[in-house]
C-alpha cells in the first residue's frame, strides 16, 4: 500500500469537515528522542492492572494484537470554536508526544480526524455516502477494521464520542505486508528464488510481486505487529457541553492513541474512560487523564509490539503498569 493510499481518505474527510464552524490542525511541537516515559500506578496489584487493561481492550474476536501508532500523528479538529478546536488538537498532540510519537507539522497529511457536531448520525451518513472508503473497507493490502457489524453500531448507537480505528499489519520490523502475488510467465510456480519445473522437466516461472516477510515467530513473539493507520472520532456536541474541555480532550486522546472497547466499563477505576457514565464527575476526572490512564498508554507504547498473542500483550502491559 502506498503512503498516498494510507492518508488520502482522511484528507478528503478533512476537506469535507471544513464546512463546519471551525478547523484546527495541530501546531508544530518540539521534537525529542522517541522515548516513552514510564508511568506506574503505585499500590496497584498485578491483577488490578490486568483488569484495567482487559477492560480497555476491544472484545472483537478477530483482534490478534492491540495496535498503536508507529511514529507520527497529524491531528485535525472540526466543529467547535477555533480556540477550543486548537486546544483539543494541542492536548492530543501533547499526549502523543509524551508517548514518544512525533506530532505532525503544519500542513501534514491528516491521519487523526475529530469532528464535533450536533448531528452525528447525519454527518456519518453524509460521509458514508460521499466518501465510504474513509473507513477502510475497500482498501487492498493488510488493512483491517472492527468489521461491518461494528460499523453498523458506529453509525446508529448514540455515544458521546464514536471512534473508528483503521489498522494495518506489518512485519515485526515494520515491513509492509501488501500486494498480490502473480505467477510467472510459464504458468508454473515456485517460491521466489527457487527454480521450478513443469511436468516435462523444463524450468518454469516463479511468483512475482511477492511481499517478502522473513518470519521468526516463536511462542514468545509473533512475526507481525499491528499499527494504527488512521482514526476518525465523531463527537456529540450536546454531550460534550457538560464536561470540562480538558477532560473531553483527554478522553478523545485515549480513544485516539489506543484501540478501546466502545462499551468499556472502567467503573472500578479512577479513569477518564468514566467521563460520561454519570453527570456527577469528580474533580480528578475534570483534570483529564488519571495515573491509570497514563500508565496504560505508556505501557502499551513500551510493551512488545509483536507479542505472541493478545493475552500475552495484555499481560506485558499490565506488568509494566505496576512495575515500571
Amino acid at each position: 500500500m502506498t503512503d498516498m493510499s494510507r492518508h488520502v481518505r482522511l484528507i478528503g474527510f478533512a476537506s469535507f469537515a471544513l464546512g463546519l464552524s471551525a478547523y484546527a490542525q495541530v501546531m508544530e511541537q518540539p521534537v525529542s528522542e522517541n522515548r516513552v516515559e514510564a508511568v506506574t500506578v503505585f499500590g496497584a496489584s498485578p491483577q488490578r492492572a490486568r483488569d484495567f487493561a482487559e477492560a480497555a481492550a476491544p472484545k472483537q474476536r478477530s483482534l490478534d494484537l492491540l495496535a498503536r501508532w508507529d511514529d507520527q500523528i497529524c491531528v485535525s479538529v472540526a466543529g467547535p470554536p477555533v480556540h477550543q478546536a486548537q486546544y483539543i488538537a494541542d492536548r492530543i498532540s501533547q499526549r502523543a508526544f509524551e508517548l514518544g510519537l512525533e506530532p505532525g507539522r503544519p500542513g501534514c497529511k491528516t491521519n487523526l480526524l475529530i469532528v464535533v457536531t450536533a448531528e452525528p448520525e447525519k454527518l456519518i451518513g453524509n460521509l458514508v455516502r460521499d466518501d465510504p472508503d474513509t473507513f477502510g473497507f475497500n482498501e487492498s493490502g493488510a488493512v483491517d477494521t472492527a468489521g461491518k457489524a461494528a460499523f453498523e453500531r458506529f453509525q446508529i448507537e448514540e455515544r458521546p464520542v464514536r471512534a473508528w480505528v483503521v489498522t494495518e499489519t506489518f512485519s515485526a520490523d515494520g515491513m509492509p505486508i501488501d500486494g498480490d502475488a502473480r505467477i510467472g510467465s510459464s504458468g508454473n510456480s515456485s517460491l521466489p528464488g527457487n527454480p521450478s519445473k513443469d511436468m516435462s522437466g523444463a524450468r518454469g516461472g516463479s511468483y512475482a510481486n511477492v511481499p517478502m516477510v522473513r518470519t521468526d515467530s516463536t511462542r514468545l513473539s509473533s512475526a507481525v505487529r499491528s499499527d494504527i493507520s488512521r482514526v476518525v472520532l465523531i463527537a456529540d456536541a450536546g454531550a460534550l457541553s457538560r464536561r470540562s474541555l480538558t477532560s473531553v480532550a483527554d478522553y478523545m486522546a485515549f480513544f485516539s492513541l489506543a484501540q478501546v472497547d466502545p462499551d468499556v466499563d472502567a467503573s472500578g477505576f479512577e479513569s477518564v474512560l468514566n467521563l460520561f457514565i454519570s453527570d456527577d464527575t469528580s474533580d480528578a476526572l475534570k483534570a483529564g487523564m488519571t495515573d491509570w490512564d497514563r500508565a496504560y498508554l505508556s505501557s502499551l507504547y513500551s510493551s512488545k509490539r509483536n507479542a505472541a498473542s493478545l493475552s500475552r500483550q495484555i499481560q506485558d502491559i499490565s506488568r509494566r503498569m505496576v512495575n515500571e
